[in-house]
């Protein structure tokens, strides 16, 4: 098992049907990477990468604990999927060793343990304010490379 205080990144990858639709990573020094919503229906497209306050990373770390750490080193499959098949991955990296979780189910099913599924969310919560941002800035920048008789049209109405 790791030492919760040594960990320096964390990588939560969810997908549906072989599709990401969502990537985070979060690391000690405010690195951070999101692509997607965490939605079946919305398949990832795009990864903004950049730097952000530390204290995301130490906000999300605090919710590691050790029911969710006694679940790392295992990989939980339900073998009855029924519909498409779900995956969720959830890795914690110290200085010298990785470990996680992995778990795939079928829509029918519960899906990752509660703790796994209480991680994921806090992380989506924690990052969508900077991913919206993101989001923004690269709509504005497109904008921005648009003629500019393109745009006035689009402001006209």
């Amino acid at each position: 098992m790791i030492n919760i205080d040594e960990t320096i990144g964390i990588l939560i990858i969810q997908e549906v049907g072989g599709s990401i639709v969502l990537h985070i990573v979060l690391a000690a020094d405010g690195t951070i990477h999101r692509m997607g919503q965490n939605k079946a229906e919305h398949h990832a497209n795009g990864t903004f990468i950049g730097r952000t306050d530390p204290k995301l990373f130490n906000e999300l770390k605090s919710s590691l604990h050790p029911d969710m750490l006694s679940v790392f080193q295992h990989q939980i499959e339900n073998w009855d999927i029924e519909g498409q098949p779900f995956n969720t991955k959830v890795i914690c990296k110290t200085k010298d060793r990785k470990t996680g979780v992995e778990s795939t189910y079928g829509g029918q099913y519960t899906g990752p343990s509660d703790v796994v599924t209480a991680f994921v969310t806090k992380a989506v919560q924690l990052t969508d304010p900077w991913y919206a941002e993101q989001h923004q800035v690269a709509e504005t920048e497109k904008a921005a490379m648009k003629p500019w008789w393109k745009v006035m049209c689009n402001l006209n109405g």
